[in-house]
């Protein structure tokens, strides 16, 4: 009767810390998975910021001359970072210029004014809108998400 008494508390004991184990893993896991999003969010901001100080000056000069190659290659070139989806240069509110794919939903704006400078006179001649989309985020987490799941398993 003793006997049996200590299998059935093993068994309860094994399932318990078995339990508590796998709720640690899961809390860990989805800390881990809210760190990472942060992390490529904090990215799609950074970018943003990069394209203020680096490419809206050379933009805006090709608005002003209407140099249309150069004016796609510049947003070709923003495009072709992950997770941004679409870039274009609006006129008169209207798109002049674009490339990709503008999103519905599920997607970050960023806007920056273009403007000319002649000595003191500043003239806004367009908006450069550029815009990243969360789906390419939430595709890299869900695969984190089966890896770590593969791994718990495995341990």
């Amino acid at each position: 009767m003793f006997a049996l008494y200590r299998t059935h508390l093993a068994h309860r004991l094994t399932v318990q810390v078995i339990l508590f184990s796998s709720a640690i893993a899961v809390l860990a896991t989805v800390f881990q998975l809210y760190i990472e999003y942060r992390k490529d969010v904090q990215g799609i901001y950074q970018f943003f910021q990069l394209i203020e100080k680096s490419s809206v000056r050379p933009i805006e000069e090709s608005v002003w001359i209407l140099d249309d190659l150069q004016i796609e290659l510049q947003l070709e070139g923003l495009i072709k970072r992950q997770d941004i989806t679409y870039a274009a240069v609006l006129m008169d509110d209207q798109v002049s210029w674009a490339k990709g794919t503008p999103g519905t939903n599920n997607i970050l704006t960023h806007s920056f004014p273009l403007v000319h400078r002649v000595r003191e006179n500043v003239e806004l001649i367009g908006q450069l809108r550029v815009e990243a989309s969360y789906e390419g985020i939430y595709q890299r987490l869900w695969e984190r998400v089966i890896i770590m799941l593969m791994r718990n398993e495995m341990k």
